[in-house]
Order: structure tokens, then C-alpha cells, then sequence
């Protein structure tokens, strides 16, 4: 029976870790958000003592980046990273090269 509320529970952070990516990708114009908007949009999601370490875990996951600090009051300034569609993510590497037209791919 814990079991449920622990996965309604990962399904809720992970909801609002895609809310937060995307308020930051709205509200960037170029310099970065300010990290107390992101909190402060955060506390209706999540409990104010994770709101910090989801901020830290989500620059760690690559959803947010770190795009400065302010040197006099430290305040760190983030973008949101490029969503990849999962059709891509499914796909070959797309680096990789194809055999020319009349080729065969074996060896």
C-alpha cells in the first residue's frame, strides 16, 4: 500500500519539474530568470525545504542551466534547456553517416 503514495509522489515532482522548465522558458528574455522567481513560482508545487535541492537536481539533470551569477548579491540566473521531442530520442544517431546511393551497408 506505500507504494502508491511513493509513485503518485515522483509523478508530482516530475510534473513540477516540468512546470518550472517551462516557466523559466517563458520568462527568460535573454538574461536568465532569477532564482528567487524560480522559487517563488515553485512553492505552490513543491514543499519549500526541497525547493532548492529540485533547482540544484534539475541544473544537475541539465533542465536548467546556469547562465550567471550576479557578482554583488550572488543571485544565480537560469535558461531553460532545449526540450528534445522523444521521436528523436527514438531515432538513429543522426551524426552517424549512410551508405552512399548503390552502396551496400555491410562489409
Amino acid at each position: 500500500m506505500p507504494d502508491i503514495f511513493k509513485a503518485g509522489a515522483v509523478n508530482a515532482d516530475s510534473a513540477a519539474m516540468d512546470e518550472i522548465q517551462h516557466f523559466v522558458r517563458i520568462n527568460d528574455l535573454g538574461t536568465g530568470v532569477p532564482e528567487q522567481r524560480v522559487v517563488h513560482f515553485a512553492q505552490r508545487m513543491i514543499p519549500i525545504t526541497s525547493i532548492l535541492r529540485v533547482v540544484d537536481i534539475m541544473v544537475g539533470a541539465g533542465q536548467l542551466i546556469p547562465k550567471r551569477v550576479d557578482k554583488k548579491t550572488g543571485t544565480r540566473y537560469f535558461a531553460a534547456a532545449t526540450i528534445i521531442p522523444p521521436s528523436y530520442m527514438d531515432s538513429p544517431d543522426p551524426t552517424a553517416t549512410s551508405p552512399a546511393p548503390g552502396e551496400s551497408s555491410a562489409r
